[in-house]
C-alpha cells in the first residue's frame, strides 16, 4: 500500500472521529452562565460585560446547569416564563453575583413576590426577597403542571402576609438558611407553611411571625416533612395564637435539633398526625406549652428534648416519650 494513501486515510480517520467528538459534545451542551444588572439592556447578549438589565430577560436563555447571576439592586421576578432544570445535579439556578445581596419584589400586577408555577429543579441563592403588599413572599404552586423540587437558600423573606406558602402536590422543595420574618397580622399568617410532602426546612431563622413559625396542615397529603437545625422564637406575633413548629394532619413528619422559644406555644403534633418524630430540640419559653400531643394523633415518638422543665401535655394515642 502506498504510505501516503495510507497515511491519508489514517488522518482522514483522526478528523472523522475529533468531528464526532464535537458534534455530540456540542449536541450534549455546556453550562453557561449569563448575567444581570440594573445599568444592563434586556438586548444585550447576557455577559458579565454586557449583562442583561431583567431577571424575566435572563431566565428565558437559561437550560439545566445554567448560572444567571444577579447583580446588586431592586428587580421584579420573572412572571410565567420560568424553564425548568433537568435534576438536582442540573438545576437551573439564579444567584445572587458573588458578595451582592439584590433585592427581588412584586411586580404592579402580581400580588406574590416570587411565584414558582410548573417548574422544577430551580435553586434560588442570595437574595432580598421583599414581600411587601404581597400575599406569599414565596409561592409554589401549580396551573398545568405542578411546581415542585424549588430551593431557595442563603435568603430573606419578609414583610408578606405569608412568608412561604406550598401548595399540595409541590414535593420535595428545600428551604434552607433562610431569614424569614415579620410576616403577616393576624394567627393565620405564617413564617412558613407547607401542605405537601418531602419538603425540608434546615439551618433557617424563623421569627417575629404573626400566626405560626412552621405550619404544617393539609388533610393528610403532608407527608414526610422535615424541620431541622432551624432557630424559632417570637412567633404568634398577632398576640392570640402562634407555635413555634406544628405538625399535623400527615405521616412522617420530624422535627428534630430546633431551637424554640419566645413562641406562643412550641413544638404541637396534632389534627390526625401519625408516625411523628420530635427530637432533640431545645424548647423553652413558650408560655402556653412546650410539647403537646393532641387527642387524634398516633404514634408520635418524643425524645431526647430539653424543655426547661416545663410539662409535655400528652393527649395522644400510642405516644412514646423518652428521657
Amino acid at each position: 500500500m502506498n504510505i501516503r494513501v495510507h497515511l491519508q486515510g489514517i488522518m482522514g480517520l483522526i478528523c472523522g472521529l475529533a468531528l464526532l467528538g464535537s458534534l455530540v459534545h456540542a449536541q450534549k451542551g455546556e453550562a453557561a452562565t449569563y448575567y444581570v444588572a440594573t445599568n444592563g439592556s434586556d438586548s444585550n447578549s447576557g455577559t458579565e460585560e454586557q449583562p442583561f438589565q431583567t431577571i424575566a430577560r435572563g431566565v428565558l436563555d437559561l437550560s439545566p446547569g445554567d448560572i444567571l447571576y444577579v447583580k446588586n439592586g431592586t428587580y421584579t421576578a420573572w412572571g410565567r416564563g420560568m424553564p425548568s432544570g433537568a435534576s438536582w445535579d442540573s438545576p437551573i439556578t439564579i444567584a445572587a453575583y458573588p458578595g451582592h445581596s439584590p433585592v427581588i419584589v412584586k411586580s404592579a400586577q402580581d400580588v406574590i413576590t416570587l411565584h414558582f408555577i410548573d417548574t422544577s429543579y430551580i435553586v434560588i441563592d442570595g437574595f432580598v426577597i421583599d414581600g411587601t403588599s404581597a400575599v406569599n413572599g414565596v409561592k409554589i404552586t401549580y396551573e398545568s403542571s405542578i411546581a415542585h423540587h424549588i430551593r431557595i437558600q442563603n435568603s430573606e423573606i419578609a414583610y408578606a402576609t405569608v412568608g412561604i406558602f406550598v401548595t399540595p402536590g409541590s414535593d420535595g422543595n428545600e428551604f434552607i438558611n433562610l431569614q424569614v420574618h415579620n410576616n403577616g397580622t393576624t394567627d393565620f399568617d405564617h413564617g412558613v407553611y407547607l401542605t405537601s410532602s418531602d419538603n425540608l426546612v434546615e439551618g433557617c431563622s424563623i421569627h417575629d411571625n404573626a400566626g405560626w413559625g412552621v405550619h404544617i396542615y393539609s388533610g393528610g397529603s403532608a407527608n414526610n416533612n422535615i424541620i431541622r437545625n432551624n432557630t424559632i422564637y417570637n412567633n404568634g406575633r398577632s398576640g392570640s395564637r402562634g407555635d413555634g413548629i406544628f405538625l399535623s394532619s400527615g405521616s412522617g413528619n420530624q422535627a428534630y435539633n430546633n431551637d424554640v422559644s419566645g413562641n406562643i406555644g412550641g413544638i404541637r403534633i396534632d389534627y390526625g398526625a401519625s408516625n411523628t418524630y420530635v427530637g432533640n430540640n431545645t424548647v423553652h419559653g413558650n408560655p402556653a406549652f412546650s410539647i403537646f400531643i393532641g387527642g387524634s394523633s398516633s404514634n408520635t415518638l418524643i425524645e431526647s428534648n430539653n424543655t426547661d422543665g416545663q410539662a409535655i401535655i400528652d393527649e395522644g394515642i400510642t405516644t412514646r416519650i423518652l428521657p
